[in-house]
């Protein structure tokens, strides 16, 4: 299974048959032996069959390198996977547990096929037990933890999900899936900054995808919902709704989310209401990450103010809110977008470049 692929943890009505749920897990031992280049061959092709939903043709080319290299772990991973998405759980579980007496960089994965089988053979408790034994293997594989906090957020535990799911990031910060499901359990509390500064990144991993859309449809109800504007002309009037009380166990966000509301209260009279709906985001969010980057060092929280805020205010230190704004607006349909996307390609490639290079912050 290469890097980029994720396996969901989820969890399905399904008869249990007699799966293995081990207590325990064999230590690696044993030594991967490299595919030759015809065995490699026909590992992609099997990666090309299973990304067509050919399952059962995927499995039948693993299978083939296998019995010429039962020692061949990339191969054994991606049976694996392709069992596992075939909803084939007990013979992916099997096989995952074959993988973890071998040391390879697929060592991971195998736990995270077994906690993902057992979590969908509706076994929660060995599923975790399982990214547990993962995790002791290789604490720095980010997806193990994101694969954890699944289990745990079905399990309606999103507090020890929400810790997972930030170690997840310390560890794979490019991950989209992290920042969404982050981003939506925040919104879900009604923590408005941090939900916001999340999707945010989420839309900047993953800009033009149908996951993308919904989570700029949550961003733009939640700047609707801060700021609403009623009448026109002498008689308009603007509702600013900050709330009395917010959650604060990521940190107090009171002062951020006063600023972004005088931001978007300020695209909202005068001559910048009259301007496109893309021009008034950039003012917004321009004038949100100015004082971002003012107030970050009076921000106090665990994760959020290190991770997001930093990155932010980073981002308008640079002078790059623009190429970023276009960036996260490209599958939209607001006029302007592609005309200004297209004369400024040498902005969105620095930006672009910036935003490869940042280095996030560690787990301390």
């Amino acid at each position: 299974m290469t890097n980029s692929r994720i396996l969901l943890g989820c969890i399905l009505t399904v008869v249990l048959t007699g799966a293995a749920r081990p207590a325990d897990y064999p230590k690696p031992h044993r030594n991967s032996v490299t595919p030759n280049e015809a065995q490699a061959q026909l590992i992609r092709d099997g990666i090309a069959l299973h990304d067509r939903g050919e399952y059962n043709k995927a499995i039948a080319k693993y299978n083939l390198v296998i019995a010429e290299n039962p020692d061949c772990m990339p191969a054994l991973h991606e049976l694996c996977y392709s069992l596992f998405t075939a909803g084939r759980y007990a013979d992916a579980l099997r096989h995952a547990r074959r993988g973890m007496e071998y040391r390879s960089d697929n060592l991971a994965g195998f736990y995270t096929v077994a906690g993902n089988c057992l979590d969908a053979l509706d076994d929660p408790k060995g599923a975790l037990k399982a990214y547990d034994a993962g995790i002791r293997q290789a604490p720095g594989e980010g997806l193990l933890y994101f694969n954890r906090a699944v289990t745990l957020l079905n399990q309606d535990k999103p507090g020890p999900a929400v810790d997972d799911i930030q170690r997840a990031l310390y560890r794979k910060p490019g991950h989209p899936t992290s920042h969404l499901l982050l981003g939506q359990i925040w919104y879900q509390q009604d923590n408005r900054i941090p939900a916001l500064l999340a999707l945010l990144r989420f839309l900047e991993l993953e800009p033009a995808s149908g996951r993308s859309a919904d989570a700029l449809r949550i961003v733009t109800g939640m700047l609707n919902e801060l700021v609403q504007i009623a009448g026109e002309g002498d008689e308009q009037k603007i509702e600013i709704a900050l709330r009395a009380k917010t959650p604060k166990k990521e940190g107090d966000f009171t002062s951020l989310e006063t600023a972004l509301a005088l931001a978007l209260a300020a695209q909202s009279i005068g001559d910048a209401a009259d301007q496109p709906k893309d021009a008034r985001l950039l003012g917004t969010f321009d004038s949100f990450f100015t004082m971002i980057g003012q107030m970050a060092g009076q921000v106090r929280g665990r994760f959020v103010p290190r991770f997001y805020v930093q990155y932010f205010a980073g981002l308008q230190e640079k002078d790059l809110v623009e190429p970023w704004l276009y960036h996260i607006l490209q599958s939209t349909d607001l006029a302007g977008v592609r005309t200004w996307r297209s004369q400024n390609q040498v902005k969105l490639a620095y930006y672009e470049e910036w935003s490869r290079g940042y280095r996030w912050p560690g787990e301390k």
